[in-house]
Parts: C-alpha cells; structure tokens; sequence
C-alpha cells in the first residue's frame, strides 16, 4: 500500500483512473480497490502509509511523504522490514517515528523552497 498510496494521495486522478493504476500494480496479495482508497484517504490524514506485506508477501513498508512548501510531495521516506521481525506494536511504533521524520523534513524542505 505504502508508495501506491502515497502516489494516489498526490496525484489528484479521478476515482476511474486510480482503478485502472491500481490493477495494474504486481501485488502479492492485493487488497480491494474500495479498502486500498479508503486507505488513501486515511494517509492524508494520518500522514503516513502502511503496508502488512500486501504488495510484498512477508515484507511490511512504513512510508510518508516530504513535501515542500506547497504541500506537493518531493521525497518519499520508506522503511522496510522483515514480518517475522517486527510486531504489529513494532510497525505502530515505527509508523509514529516516519510520521514525524518526514514532517521534520518537510517544514525544513518547506522553509529553503
């Protein structure tokens, strides 16, 4: 979910056009497209995306994104893992970390551009 999500999240496409990016994503383990937008929109309130090793079996990604000063996302901030080495609490933690992480840089990209 993590850089498909954040991709959705700035690239403004209509509902239609997401659909026809989002199947043509290799997925491990796809998740449906009305959970994978609801997630979308939850990014853009959460500020960072999470994957539990749907697009890559046994592999869970914690992404933001750093945007500048207009908000327009410039940088992802990733971090991925092995699932049999990270709790769920693991990911949280770690999710809460990224989040302020890429905040941080933000306002710093924000404040040179």
């Amino acid at each position: 979910l993590e850089g498909s999500t954040l991709f959705a999240k700035q690239s403004g496409m209509p509902p239609a056009e997401l659909a026809r990016a989002f199947k043509a994503l290799r997925w491990d383990d796809a998740p449906d497209f009305d959970s994978w937008l609801q997630e979308v929109k939850t990014v853009q309130q959460r500020g960072v995306a999470i994957d539990r090793g749907n697009y890559m079996s046994g592999i869970p990604v914690v992404a933001g994104p750093i945007l500048d000063g207009t908000q327009r996302t410039t940088h992802p901030l990733a971090a991925v893992g092995v699932a049999d080495q990270l709790s769920k609490a693991q990911i949280q933690a770690l999710a809460k970390d990224m989040q302020q992480q890429a905040r941080a840089l933000s306002q710093q990209i924000g404040e040179r551009g």
